[in-house]
């Protein structure tokens, strides 16, 4: 190992392959991968050899953004935490669905959202772009019609292909989940009572 060498961090860190059988239950991640060894796929593993598995997901997550373009959807206007704001009075849109911003001359407003911020933050380090997209009027007809609100909206869209992700709040809902689509680990947990009348 050569430290003076160019390359990802990853590439100075110890590995080793391992035998996924001996290693079933151990707390240290193992990987597949396409090499063939003895007639089986081999596995490999930086923790069990005392590497850090940590600079190479960073490594893999990063070469998987550079460059690309998401489609971000947001799915309403809900001041403080995600709204459009015109860049030379500062009027801002705060409530309602995004659809209705696609009535607006959109050059001249600023999308403002604490996920937007994030993400903004991320592309420094990813260099990847996005692209903010309105929650197509498609899903937004079907969730009305299902009794449904904006946010299911946007999580047709995902389903579909229209948008990469939503920037929101979301429940992770049965229904939400059974289309398909991934939840990001949640970072709010709501209480919520029923309430209900005893009979006499």
């Amino acid at each position: 190992m050569n430290k003076n060498c160019p390359g990802p961090d990853y590439c100075f860190e110890s590995w080793c392959y391992v035998d996924p059988v001996v290693c079933t239950g151990s707390k240290f991640l193992m990987r597949g991968t396409d090499v063939i060894l003895e007639g089986e796929g081999a596995y490999y593993s930086y923790e069990t050899c005392g590497g850090e598995d940590e600079a190479w997901q960073v490594n893999k997550n990063e070469l998987a953004m550079k460059g690309k373009t998401f489609r971000d959807g947001v799915p309403a206007a809900s001041y403080p935490l995600h709204y459009l704001e015109h860049k030379l009075t500062g009027a801002r849109v705060e409530s309602g669905p995004w659809p209705l911003a696609t009535d607006l001359d959109m050059s001249k407003y600023d999308a403002k959202c604490i996920y937007i911020d994030v993400f903004e933050e991320m592309k420094k380090i990813g260099d990847f772009e996005m692209e903010l997209v309105p929650t197509s009027n498609a899903s937004m007809a079907l969730s009305r019609r299902m009794e449904e609100n904006a946010w299911t909206a946007c999580t047709y869209d995902v389903a579909r292909g229209v948008v990469d992700l939503c920037l929101g709040e979301f429940w992770a809902t049965k229904e939400r989940i059974e289309r398909g689509i991934s939840m990001a680990s949640a970072f709010v947990t709501e209480e919520m009572y029923i309430i209900g009348f005893e009979q006499a």
